[in-house]
């Protein structure tokens, strides 16, 4: 049941965003020249949002340069893979995704979200956070109460937060 719920997510995803100029390259460990930077580590280097399918969902996570593997979070649990079955998100326009500041009840319909995957018939979406130094990429939850909120992985544990960025796309505000 878990599967098809992965893979309806991944038809809703190539249908809903195929028109945009936004899209998910595989990734090979080789950051592409037309990838979104995200955020960057506590050595500013550069961070880059990846697209995951692992047997929880299809979920975002956090791609640093010259590491063969991406960091996700499902909620409360801190799920490392390696880069196979890894898309990075790049763009033609850079200039239409934008960060909009949010909080748990302040999410609104007036800029469309980036499409971040999926969980247990969910849509998710990428939201970031600078904490600790770091501009950490994540997991944004908008529609299951009991999650709302973005998640990140950092020092190894899941992190909730309710305020952050949350990523857009041809924002008209």
């Amino acid at each position: 049941m878990q599967v098809m719920s992965v893979y309806v997510s991944m038809a809703i995803f190539v249908f809903r965003y195929k028109i945009s100029n936004y899209y998910w390259r595989e990734y090979n460990g080789k950051i592409p020249n037309d990838a979104y930077a995200a955020g960057a580590d506590l050595l500013g280097r550069a961070t880059y949002i990846g697209l995951v399918l692992s047997r929880h969902g299809l979920l975002t996570g956090t791609i640093v340069p010259n590491y063969n593997y991406i960091v996700t979070t499902q909620a409360t649990l801190v799920i490392p893979n390696d880069i196979k079955n890894t898309k990075i998100l790049c763009s033609a326009e850079p200039g239409q995704l934008k960060w909009t500041k949010v909080g748990e009840d302040l999410l609104s319909d007036s800029c469309p979200f980036v499409y971040g995957g999926g969980e247990q018939d969910h849509v998710l979406h990428i939201g970031r956070i600078n904490h600790e130094g770091e501009t950490i990429v994540g997991i944004v939850y908008t529609d299951w109460d009991e999650w709302k909120g973005l998640w990140i992985v950092y020092n190894g544990k899941p992190v909730h937060f309710t305020s952050y960025e949350i990523l857009t796309f041809n924002c008209k505000n």
